[in-house]
């Protein structure tokens, strides 16, 4: 199998198109996982994150799922929200999940490569004895905002898709920027289904950027785990401006177990790719056993659009301290 890889100059414009307008908004105002909260009125504790999917399922216009869960609910403390799910969220309509609409919360000002400023105010976690394995399925656009998510098995995004964009979200790490105390290597963040021809990890703006990173303990307990890996059918696959493998702080460690993954499926049409703005580091941990270099390049078929790898900035913490990447930092194969 042959890979086309060309490193090009320039921008790729006209690539994704503006998130939909958002029909009908839909307010979480508790920590709770009740799937019987679909009242979302002005009514106190009547809409669960559960409860405003389940109502946002049934219009067919995009929605926005915005929250305002009180300070005093149970799920919060000094000032952020745990949401600990039971079970898989399935979406089924094109919805937009905004984190940053609960009181507080406020976008990352610091632009790529740096550190990230971000106060993130809603998290998602697993409930106790749940193991997620496909955190958000379904089959409509979905876009996430503002959350932390950290799962002991997987955050993954799964179902025939028509777009995924991830923006401002912290994955693996909690609200405070520290990895959660589970020995679990599941998935960090990922798209499972091949299906969308539109993705979005990050963007050009400070406020888009994510942190992905490992979550977990190696086996000497040292903070890190995990994988995260993105793909697209066609259209275009953009991952950009992102920290990889640090806390949010720009110069904590906390690796992924297996290197960043983009990968294209065997049709004969692939997307177009940009990997470009992010800081990507994986320091080396005891994970029994070697898991390649810090960014792989899958490509399940020879690809007919151009694939661009350009300004990142690979093994450095913020500050320039040589973190490093285990093996090589660019690891292509078919």
């Amino acid at each position: 199998m042959r890979i086309l890889l060309a490193i090009v100059v320039g921008t790729l414009t006209g690539l994704l198109p503006a998130s939909p307008a958002a029909s009908a908004t839909f307010t979480v105002d508790t920590s709770s996982d009740s799937a019987g909260l679909t009242g979302c009125t002005a009514t106190p504790n009547d809409c669960s994150l559960r409860g405003a999917i389940a109502r946002a399922n049934a219009v067919i216009d995009a929605d926005l799922i915005a929250f305002d869960i009180p300070p005093g609910d149970a799920g919060c403390s000094a000032g952020v929200c745990r949401i600990q799910v039971a079970a898989d969220f399935s979406i089924t309509q094109s919805t937009v999940i905004d984190g940053y609409t609960q009181p507080g919360a406020l976008p990352n000002t610091i632009p790529a490569p740096g550190a990230n400023n971000a106060q993130i105010k809603i998290e998602i976690s697993n409930a106790a004895g749940f193991n997620s394995f496909r955190l958000f399925e379904g089959s409509g656009a979905l876009t996430l905002r503002g959350l932390a998510i950290f799962l002991p098995s997987g955050g993954m995004v799964s179902g025939a898709r028509p777009s995924v964009i991830l923006q401002g979200n912290w994955f693996g790490v909690t609200a405070a920027g520290t990895s959660p105390d589970y020995s679990g290597n599941g998935h960090v963040v990922s798209l499972s289904s091949c299906t969308a021809s539109q993705v979005l990890v990050g963007g050009p703006a400070p406020a888009d950027r994510n942190v992905i990173a490992g979550s977990g303990r190696d086996v000497d307990g040292l903070p890190g785990g995990g994988s995260a890996s993105v793909c697209a059918a066609s259209g275009t696959l953009r991952v950009e401006g992102n920290l990889i493998g640090l806390a949010p702080d720009g110069l904590t460690a906390l690796p992924l177990r297996d290197p960043f993954q983009i990968a294209t499926p065997s049709t004969p049409t692939t997307p177009a790719i940009d990997f470009s703005g992010n800081r990507l580091v994986r320091a080396v941990r005891n994970f029994s056993g070697g898991f390649g270099g810090g960014l792989r390049f899958t490509a399940g078929n020879v690809m007919d659009q151009t694939a661009r790898i350009q300004g990142n900035v690979f093994g450095l913490a913020v500050d320039g301290t040589r973190t490093g990447v285990e093996r090589d930092h660019i690891f292509l194969d078919a």
